[in-house]
């Protein structure tokens, strides 16, 4: 034992079993609060009876003012004379008195070991089993957080981004986001043990289960457990389509080529029962401006996502620009590069400014950050709303949204804009000054556009009108050109 015990007629002095001391913290000399009272520790012993190294000695009196219970005691230890044993001293107190339980013996001591020894095995299970529920909780988390997120990983996908790109911004976020949620939760629990310790009805009688060391560990495991998710997103790989990859010549279009050359186009879903496009063969030239109608389901969206390579044919031929989308090497390049798409519903990455929708196509393209922040103003101001640069889409009207992605779709200078039902959401001032921003990338710079419509005042404006039904294309018009 350190120090010494406490004095006969002391009624603020304590022992205190060493790791009892360890749980508060306290030396010779401290000052412990247990309950109501305060004492003073003047010495710490070392037992090999786990309870009574988690316990204190004090002087009767103060024990009793402590624990409220002034006419009673709730042990008594006694040391046996020569020659007496357990079995008899523990017969006598028990005739003496009746209500007392007397615990005696080194199997009784074991046993109250063993009771201790089990609550710490459960208290150790229970800690780790809320570390797996946490876990997976936050594997959770970071599973639905793909599912929400699918469309913006679409939306990179559609404007070049490689598979890789896109889940690394995935992994990074959530990696992010688990370690952050693991260390707050972390000390939230431990924050929260500390004000129940100080309430004046516990204080000295419950302590902190485990070291610090041991709150490190946990927080580590948690860590562990939560970043060992499997965070491919559940809408499948990543990847490019799985076009034939074979070599080729990146040789320029020839100007007696056409810059869109469909032939034979065939695709079909529900394994083979619904034709959405059937047999289409369509040229689009250079520069020229081409409105696709027809009926919903007649399979313009599709045909359109088949010219983006955002899906595949099961038959036939697509030339952009003088080349096979089956034979290009690289078709995140194709999508970055060749091609500018501008969405129904704009989608824009709602978390980012709209400087910042405008700079996503030229990561990998554009390896200067002051470049890509220079072209995307530039751009911004082309489709009128610079002002806007630093808003984000939810703060933006339908209008301006439609702006900001028809500038990132210019954001790489494609030669052909691919739009499905660009006015569909706008009312009809905002969809004539849509269209006319759209007009002028083809008049002014010679992009080919090409544009899923509903709407007759959109498919009039054109240079042809390509009317589908039913998968096939139904007639071919050339267009008044009215404004």
């Amino acid at each position: 034992m350190e120090g010494r015990l406490y004095g006969a007629d002391a009624t603020d002095e304590i022992l205190l079993g060493r790791r009892a001391a360890s749980d508060l913290q306290a030396g010779i000399g401290s000052t412990v609060k247990i309950g109501d009272g305060t004492f003073r520790v003047v010495g710490i012993y070392a037992s090999d009876v786990l309870w009574e190294d988690a316990g204190a000695f004090a002087p009767l009196d103060a024990v009793q003012q402590v624990a409220k219970k002034p006419d009673s005691l709730t042990v008594v230890y006694v040391d046996l004379a020569p020659g007496a044993t357990q079995t008899d001293v523990a017969d006598a107190i028990a005739t003496l008195v009746p209500t007392v339980v007397v615990i005696s013996g080194a199997a009784d001591y074991g046993q109250v070991d063993q009771g201790f020894a089990l609550i710490d095995a459960a208290n150790v299970a229970i800690s780790f089993l809320a570390i797996v529920i946490g876990g997976i909780g936050v594997m959770n988390t970071m599973i639905m957080s793909v599912f929400e997120r699918t469309r913006e990983i679409g939306v990179l996908r559609a404007v070049g981004w490689k598979g890789a790109r896109a889940l690394r911004m995935v992994l990074v976020e959530s990696l992010v986001l688990c370690v952050v949620a693991a260390f707050v939760g972390s000390l939230i629990g431990v924050g929260i043990t500390r004000l129940v310790l100080l309430s004046p009805t516990v204080s000295g009688f419950i302590q902190l289960a485990y070291p610090p060391g041991v709150f490190v560990q946990a927080f580590v495991v948690a860590i562990v457990a939560a970043c060992s998710v499997p965070c491919t997103p559940p809408c499948g790989r990543l990847g490019s389509p799985p076009w034939r990859r074979c070599a080729m010549s990146d040789e320029p279009t020839r100007g007696d080529e056409p810059m869109v050359h469909l032939q034979g186009l065939v695709k079909t879903f529900e394994d083979g029962r619904l034709r959405a496009v059937d047999g289409v063969d369509l040229d689009v030239a250079p520069g020229e401006f081409v409105a696709i109608v027809g009926p919903s389901g007649c399979g313009k969206s599709t045909l359109l996502n088949l010219m983006a390579a955002l899906d595949r044919p099961d038959e036939g031929t697509i030339v952009i620009g003088g080349h096979d989308l089956r034979q290009r090497r690289d078709l995140n390049h194709y999508r970055a590069e060749d091609v500018g798409l501008v969405f129904q519903l704009d989608n824009l990455l709602p978390s980012l400014t709209a400087l910042e929708n405008v700079e996503v196509p030229m990561f990998g393209q554009v390896p200067s950050r002051t470049e890509r922040a220079a072209r995307a103003r530039q751009l911004l101001a082309f489709v009128g709303i610079s002002d806007r640069a630093d808003t984000r889409p939810p703060q933006l009207s339908g209008g301006e949204r439609q702006r900001v992605a028809i500038a990132r779709a210019l954001a790489n200078h494609p030669p052909l804009i691919l739009a499905d039902e660009p006015t569909g959401r706008l009312d009809s001032h905002t969809s004539v000054a849509v269209m006319d921003l759209l007009e002028g990338l083809q008049d002014d710079q010679g992009v080919t556009l090409i544009v899923v419509t509903h709407d007759p005042t959109v498919a009039r404006r054109a240079d042809r009108i390509v009317e589908m039904l039913d998968g096939r294309i139904a007639s071919t018009t050339a267009a008044s050109r009215t404004p």
